[in-house]
């Protein structure tokens, strides 16, 4: 089970640690169930997202492995994570983290559990090839203790504290199920999560919320409303929508956007954050602006290289 887990943990760490390119399309060309996994082709990755998703997030994971500051940042970013990605290369033959190209990101608090997520990971860049050749030698391993085992095309993975389903919708393009819990899940509930009804982009809220999410290679959309977002809560009363968008060039140029309920709550934010724009760029070299329109507030943020590099030797 331990190697499982370090390849299920790698796995699931190189899609949650990065943050993929949303309108990126796929064509079904795999069964999950001996032939019946629902004509989903062309969709975007957006749509296999579960409508209760509160966490919403895209990478473009090439893009900002091609930056300029992709070398220095990357070892810090990743440093907690370097045992499991090594263990997943040991197994499987290839680093996941070169191999990454683009993944999105749909998840919730577990009913079970607020600290394992249950949601959607669209990853591209893996190859269905290789990931079949290491899940079998896994699998092989671990035949005793079937933690690993296949039906049809999906992969199933999982023990007493998450349960995860892997299937491939086109060669380089994999979805994987998470859920929290004992209860493990079959490659019937990796077909239903396939299935266009009941994703994000059904709900006419997020798909305007997602339209005034700041643009970058990195994109996220928070529910504050969220379990996940109570400890800031107290921070921000009125909060509703969290929102940013970030790329990495030669330089990291960011946008955050906060929704409130009301302007005034909008308004008590920014005069809070206010005092501190002044500091970031007289103590960090960040360039940066606050602006307030009714119930929203925005940051935006700009960091020349010399100065990034100084926050990363910081991290």
């Amino acid at each position: 089970m331990r190697v499982a887990n370090n390849v299920l943990v790698a796995s699931m760490v190189t899609a949650m640690g990065l943050v993929a390119c949303g309108g990126k399309t796929a064509t079904t060309t795999t069964s999950a169930v001996g032939g019946s996994l629902p004509k989903v082709a062309a969709k975007e990755d957006l749509a296999y997202l579960p409508v209760n998703s509160d966490v919403v997030a895209t990478i473009d994971a090439a893009g900002m492995r091609n930056s300029a500051l992709y070398g220095r940042f990357a070892p810090k970013l990743l440093g907690e994570i370097s045992n499991e990605m090594g263990e997943f290369k040991k197994r499987c033959g290839f680093d996941p983290m070169d191999k990454l190209s683009a993944l999105t990101v749909g998840v919730r608090p577990s009913a079970s559990s607020d600290k394992i997520p249950a949601g959607v990971v669209v990853v591209h860049g893996f190859a269905e090839s290789d990931l079949n050749k290491c899940y079998e030698s896994l699998s092989a391993e671990e035949k005793s203790e079937g933690h690993i085992r296949k039906e049809g095309a999906t992969w199933l993975m999982g023990d007493n504290e998450m349960s995860v389903a892997v299937g491939f919708i086109s060669a380089d393009t994999m979805v994987a199920v998470i859920e929290a819990g004992a209860t493990q899940l079959t490659a019937a509930d990796f077909a239903k999560a396939l299935a266009t009804e009941g994703s994000v982009l059904s709900s006419p809220g997020f798909a305007a919320a997602w339209a005034g999410t700041p643009k970058g290679q990195a994109r996220f959309l928070i529910n504050a409303a969220s379990t996940w977002f109570n400890d800031a809560r107290s921070a921000m009363p009125g909060a509703k929508l969290l929102s940013g968008g970030i790329s990495v060039t030669s330089e990291i140029t960011g946008s955050i956007a906060f929704a409130f309920d009301t302007a005034d709550h909008a308004k008590a934010l920014a005069d809070q954050f206010a005092p501190f724009i002044g500091i970031l760029e007289a103590n960090m070299g960040v360039k940066a602006k606050l602006t307030q329109e009714g119930e929203r507030v925005l940051m935006d943020a700009q960091v020349p290289g010399d100065a990034a590099d100084k926050l990363i030797k910081g991290m």
